[in-house]
Order: C-alpha cells, then structure tokens, then sequence
C-alpha cells in the first residue's frame, strides 16, 4: 500500500471515529443571578449516536444544593448528502438552589457520555437577598432554650406573615385548597442529633400553610399589629430532643410567600385569565444551640428523668375520712422541661395509708398531673404525707440535681361505725385471682415436652404447594381412567392375557386360546388371526420381527398339525408365546395410565417421649427457695428443651421481683405453648406490673395476634389442609359453582398462610427483651450519650447477630447498640 493510498484510509477511518464518538454541551445556569430562594438550571446535553451517558456526580458545593433531574431522551434521522443518519440525544438538568447569598462556583467535573469521559466547563451562579420580601413580610423564630442539657427539650415557635392588603396566591395540593406561604428550614423536620416530640395542634382560627413543602395546620390572625402596621400573621410550634453533646448549628430558615401581582379577566366560565403572581423571601438568621450532658456525681436514686425547672404540689379531694375510706391525692409537676417523658414516684409505701390505685390524670407541655387513690389504715393518721420528687435544674447557676417536697396535708380520719369491721386489704386477703393478682402455678410436666421446631422453608413450601399437585395428579389420573373404561378395545386389550389363562382352564384347544389371545390383542376376530399374512399385520400392528415371526410360525403349526395331522399344538408352546408377547406394544391402543399419588402430608411427627420432671426444682419452689428452683429449671431446659420449663422459670423469676427476665422467661415459653392460657395470663400480668403500653390495634396486628396463637408447623398444616381443599373445589368441582365458591374462600386463607409460613415467618427479625434500662447508642461503646432509652421489661428487634459485646437494636423508628447481656433474646 503507498503512503497516499494509506493517508487515505487513515483520514477516512478518523473522519469514522469521530463521527461515531458523542459530543457534550453544557450550557450555562439560567438565569445566572437569581434571588435567594429561587432556583437556577443547567442543561447537560449528550448528542450522537452511541450517546448513552451516566448520571451526572457534581462536586458539592457549601452553600449550595444541587439535585440532578431526567435524563429524557429523543432520537432523530437526517440526510447528511449521501446516507441517513441516526442522532440519539441524552439530556440531563441540574437544578442549582442557594442556601445563602453569594457567588457560587460549580468546578469542572468528568462526566462519561457513552464511549468516554468527557469534563464539563465551570458554572458560575450569583444569588442575591430579596430585599423587597422584607418589607412585605416578616419571619421571627423563636428557640428557647438555647443552652440546653441532653433530654432537656428544645422549643420552637415560628411567627410570620404578610403585609395585609398583599394578596396570597392560592394553591392546591391533594385536593386541599391553601394560600400559598412556606417556611423553609429542614431541620424542623429532621432536627439534627436529636428527636422531634409531638407538639399539640393550633386551635381557634386555623389555615393550612406549607412547612418543607409539607402541609401543616398554623394559628391564624387576620390583623396582627406589629410595628404600626397590620400583617396577615401565622405561627405554629415545633419541640426536640436534643440527643447529641456539643455545639449544634441551625442553618437559616426562610419564609417564601407567592403574591398576585395582576388579577387578570374573567373569562366566560367565571376564570381568571391573565392572572400574574410573584415569589418574594424573607430571610431568618442562623441559631446555634449548646447541648450538655448532664452529671453523674450527684445523681439521686432514684432519679426521675426530669430535666428542666419545675415546681410541684399536692391536694387531697376531701379532708375528713373514714377509716378504710378512699381519699385522692392529687400530685401535680409544673413548669418547663421535659414532660413528656419525666417519671411520677410510686407512693407503694406511703406510711399510714394503702395505695389502691393511681391515675395518671393530665400530661401536657407544661404540666402533669397522677391522682392516687389512698385508704387511711388507722385512726392514728393525722395527715397525709409529703411527697418527695427530684429533677436536674438547668437553671444557669443551679445546674444541679433538686430535690422538691410537698408540704403534709392535714386529715381527719374517723372511727368506723360501732359493729362494722374493716374489709381485708387485697394483699390480705386469703384468696387471690390467678392470672389478675398473682401468676398461675407451675405448669405439669407430665407427657410429651413442648418443643419448638425452627421453619423451614422447604417443608413449609411443600405444604403451599404439594396439596395443588396431588389435586392435579389426582384430576390426571381420573380422566385416565374415565377414557379406559370408554376405550372398548383398551379394555379387550389388557384381559387378552386373563382370556387366554381361562381358555386354557377350561381345557379348550390351545390353538383356539392363541388365536383368541392374539385377536384380542389386535382388536380383530380370533378366525381372522389364521391367515397367510400374519406375521406381516403383526409387524404393521407394531410387533417386533422376531416376535411376529415366532408367532405367525407357532399358529402356522398348530393349524397345519389340526387339518394336516400330527401332534396338537402344546399348552406350554402357547403359554410360552403368551408371557413372551405380554407386555409388547402392539394391535389396539392399550395401556394402563400409572399415576404415583403422593402420599397424605404427615404434618406430625412421631410421639415424643415423656420427659421426667425436675423434682428437686419443685421442691425447691415449693420451699421458695426460688433462686434455686431457678437454676434447676434452667439446667433441665438446657437438656430437654421443653418450653414448659420456661414458664417454671417465668414464675421463679415473678416471685424474686425480676419482673423484665419473668417476661423474657414467659416470651419464649409461648413460642412452645402458644395458646396455654395460664401462660398467657401470667404474661398479661406482668406486662402490668412493668406498666408496659398495651399491644397496638388495627387488622393488621390483629390478624399477626392470631397468627401467633399457632407454632409454625401449625401454621404450616393448616395452610396444607387449606390448599388442598381449595385446589380439590376448584378442579374437581369447577362445574358446580357452590364448589367453586368454596374452593375460593379456601384459597383465600390459604394464601395468607402461605405468606406466612413462607416468607413473613422466616424473614422475621430475632426479638429479645430489654432486661435492664437501655441506654441505645450510635455506636457500640458505654461512653457515648443515648440516642434514645428503653425500659426494661420492652420487646425490641435485634437488627444483626447475637454474638459479642454489644448488639444491634431497633425500638420503634430508633437503631443503635445496647450491651448483649442486658438484653434477653427470645429464641
């Protein structure tokens, strides 16, 4: 080749390349000077046709949010002169939205367009302060405290509003109609190293305004005075918990409100048209807060929780009282801090006096008030006690553990009427409830153990499954046998063999009995088969040569011994031919369809044997030694595996007072007995006595509650009967439409079953119960403060595995690490 011809080629391969190769074009954010609060956009172009980019990654930029939409795509065909061409083009936005007033600098980044990485130029951005906002609304946040201890709460009140006579553009989101006004600062939704708290909806006059593009419910006043002038004004609260030590920095919120600048016409249908509005901002200022741990030197016990400044007193209902009489004690906490979740003292050994009960009456933001419900034992009381409460008091100065004490409130207590006793106390009564005032005994131990089988996902797929295929295979074989009996010439097919055995039983000539034998077998007269051409229509009925050849012989000799002399044809020969020919597939269309039924699902095991009770562990509970009871269940458990002796265990533990490990003990003997009734009782019980909140309604938990009162394989066998029923209605019956009916309401818990057992039930994380007071931290370490607290006795989820130092918890929406030995995992 010389060097012209392969400049050529080279030219015309580059010329190739580059037509082939992708280009990029960026263009420059529009508009490039924007007010604060608005949002600027770059179009990123990719054109050619083996255009195919990825996603852009910008560089962050402070101070800057960036958020990447598309990509949309298009192709096109022109005519370049000699061929046609196709084009793809790749479009992606960035929507550029500042944070704060500034120039901004977008740096050049690589993108790859689909054969290489390509770089973008630099983006310049100028956002600047919408001054005339200012003067058309305003926007105050208050945040108090802003020196804080960890659990102390944070509130928040907005104030803000628009210039009366300013008219809002309306908007419409979800059917709900609204004035269109916003507050923008993302930490009043996700409040940065802490927890958001339920703060109470506005009353009186109210609007729905937008809070982060959500809607929220604001207080309204139509004319607000405020600096001589009238406003249109809005404010709602906001309440954290602050869970991270250290200095916390808010970034500045922002108040966005869209006015109508130009009312338009109305055009026939009663719309405006023409209508023109305008986005205005007001900018707040940033708000840094200091959060501080609060001491442990000092610290009481016990310590309520209470963190924050707060007053308390005491009232009672009545100041004269019989003996044995019920009084209430009002015991109320004012102030500010955090009561929403401070605890109230017990009063169980309040001196002169027997608590029957208490009520907690009102927990609000600034105050919570229990009423206890008291009985004056004696004569001998004169007053009813003071109240000792203790809170850690953030007043700058104090910053120290208080203790507050109510002041003894005076009673008069009278004699009981002449001849009238006083009733036993319930704790002196000779008769207690089981399952209401005390746990059930110990279960017996006698007969099989109750043990716990883990699921499997291949038997519990066998029982969703296995009763539609036998249903099937079922349905097979009965229509099988339905065309046998109509098939004439199957069924004179299949007792060739049973004719011929009796022919010869009953002594006929073993000629007739062959030639019988054979015409049944073809499906034709038996004085047809003698004939010349026999060992040719057995080979065309499908009978191997040999075989149709040995038969058309051994017939051939027998006639030819009947008309032409000579020894009969024998019995063997014919029966020899006869058990040779059995079985071959030939002459009619016969055969004997063999369906292997499965057999019935044996959804229970064989009979487990009796394990022997623990005697010395019952002595030793009998005696109330229950430590060591205790231990001997335990030690029998860990060989058995009987869940019974877990609710021994349970009833130990209540007796000793360790009422979060009775609840653990009690948890994983119900995975064995799910519906023993005493267990469930004595669970109830102690859920009570931990004052523990009761189980969360609706269907769904509900139907869960149900589901729980079976072990899996239960689940299991149920799901198997039901689908089997439901398959046998719905293809054995579908003519009958009762069956059909049936068949659908079977499918129907079936199916539900089946999730269960197949993937709910398996995918189920571990649970354990918190065996102490959790103190959950974002990393597996002792010193780090809590990102939040759980009290003993409450069933959490484990989110890993059990192995050790420390764990992985979730309580409600919360994850963190809490020690694996305060934590009890319910197997």
């Amino acid at each position: 080749m010389t060097r012209a011809a392969a400049a050529v080629v080279w030219a015309l391969a580059t010329a190739g390349a580059a037509f082939g190769q992708e280009t990029l074009e960026v263009g420059a954010p529009e508009p490039g000077t924007i007010r604060l609060g608005d949002a600027s956009r770059v179009a990123i172009r990719v054109e050619g046709k083996t255009a195919a980019p990825r996603a852009p990654e910008v560089p962050a930029v402070d101070g800057l949010g960036v958020r990447v939409l598309g990509p949309s795509r298009n192709s096109y065909t022109f005519y370049d002169g000699r061929r046609l061409v196709e084009q793809v083009g790749v479009q992606y936005v960035l929507e550029l939205r500042p944070t704060r007033a500034g120039v901004f600098e977008v740096p050049p980044f690589s993108m790859w367009t689909g054969t290489r990485e390509q770089r973008t130029p630099a983006l310049r951005l100028e956002a600047r302060q919408d001054l005339v906002g200012a003067e058309l609304g305003y926007l105050d946040v208050a945040v108090a405290p802003r020196r804080v201890y960890v659990h102390e709460p944070v509130r928040v009140h907005l104030d803000y509003g628009v210039l009366q006579g300013q008219r809002l553009a309306d908007a419409v989101y979800d059917r709900y109609r609204y004035q269109d006004i916003e507050v923008q600062a993302a930490w009043l939704d996700a409040f940065p190293g802490g927890e958001r708290i339920e703060t109470p909806e506005p009353t009186g006059d109210t609007r729905v305004a937008v809070c982060n593009q959500r809607l929220v419910r604001a207080a309204f006043e139509a004319g607000h005075a405020r600096q001589g002038q009238q406003w249109q004004r809005y404010s709602f609260d906001r309440a954290f918990l602050p869970t991270r030590l250290g200095k916390v920095t808010l970034p500045a919120p922002m108040l966005r409100f869209r006015c109508v600048t130009s009312v338009g016409r109305p055009d026939p249908f009663g719309r405006r048209v023409g209508q023109t509005t305008e986005n205005y901002y007001v900018y707040g200022r940033p708000v840094e807060l200091e959060v501080l741990p609060i001491p442990e030197e000092g610290r009481p016990t016990p310590y309520y929780g209470a963190v924050g400044r707060f007053t308390v007193d005491a009232v009672v209902d009545r100041e004269q009282v019989r003996v044995g009489e019920s009084v209430k004690l009002s015991f109320t906490v004012r102030g500010s801090g955090n009561f929403e979740f401070l605890r109230l003292p017990e009063l169980g050994e309040l001196e002169g006096f027997h608590k029957l009960g208490a009520n907690e009456a009102e927990r609000s933001a600034d105050k919570v008030i229990i009423t206890y419900d008291l009985t004056p034992l004696s004569t001998d009381v004169v007053e009813v006690p003071s109240v000792r409460w203790n809170y850690f008091d953030t007043t700058p100065g104090v910053e120290d553990f208080v203790e507050v004490v109510t002041a003894a409130l005076p009673l008069d207590v009278q004699p009981l009427p002449e001849g009238e006793a006083l009733a036993a106390l319930p704790e002196a009564a000779t008769a207690v409830t089981p399952g209401v005032d005390d746990v059930f005994d110990l279960p017996s131990l006698d007969g099989p153990p109750a043990r716990l089988s883990a699921p499997s996902y291949a038997w519990g797929l066998a029982c969703a499954v296995a009763p539609g295929l036998l249903v099937l295979l079922s349905s097979f074989a009965l229509r099988a046998r339905r065309r046998a009996a109509a098939d004439v010439s199957g069924r004179r097919a299949r007792g060739a063999r049973r004719s011929f055995e009796q022919a010869l039983a009953r002594g006929d000539d073993a000629l007739d009995a062959l030639a019988a034998y054979l015409g049944d077998r073809m499906d034709v007269a038996a004085a047809a088969v003698i004939a010349p051409d026999l060992e040719a229509r057995l080979r065309d009925a499908g009978l191997h040569v040999e075989a149709a050849r040995a038969a058309a012989a051994l017939v051939e000799r027998g006639t030819a011994a009947r008309y032409g002399g000579g020894a009969a044809l024998a019995t063997d020969d014919a029966r020899s031919l006869v058990e040779r020919l059995e079985g071959a597939g030939f002459g009619a269309s016969s055969w004997l369809p063999l369906v292997l039924l499965p057999l019935a699902l044996a959804f229970g095991g064989a009979p487990l044997a009796a394990q022997a009770a623990p005697d010395d562990a019952v002595r030793a509970y009998r005696a109330g030694d229950y430590a060591a009871a205790d231990a001997g269940f335990a030690a029998a458990y860990e060989v058995s595996g009987d869940r019974r002796l877990l609710r021994a265990r349970g009833n130990c533990l209540f007796r000793m007072g360790e009422l979060a490990r009775a609840r653990w003990a009690y948890e994983r003997a119900r995975r064995g007995a799910p519906r023993d009734e005493e267990l469930l009782a004595n669970l109830r019980l102690v859920r009570r006595r931990l004052e523990l909140p009761p189980d969360p309604e609706g269907f769904t938990a509900g139907l869960r509650r149900q589901l729980d009162r079976f072990r899996w394989s239960e689940r299991a066998a149920v799901c198997g009967f039901a689908m089997l029923l439901a398959a046998g209605c719905l293809v054995l019956g579908w003519r009958r439409l009762w069956l059909r009916w049936l068949g659908l309401a079977c499918l129907l818990p079936g199916l539900v079953l089946a999730g269960d057992v197949l993937w709910l039930a398996p995918s189920q994380p571990l649970q354990a119960v918190a065996l102490v007071d959790l103190a959950i931290t974002s990393e597996p370490r002792a010193d780090l403060p809590p990102v939040a607290e759980v009290r003993a006795g409450v069933l959490v989820s484990l989110a890993g595995g059990t192995e050790g130092g420390f764990v992985r918890v979730q309580a409600g929406d919360r994850r963190g690490y809490a020690p694996r030995d305060a934590v009890g995992v319910v197997e």
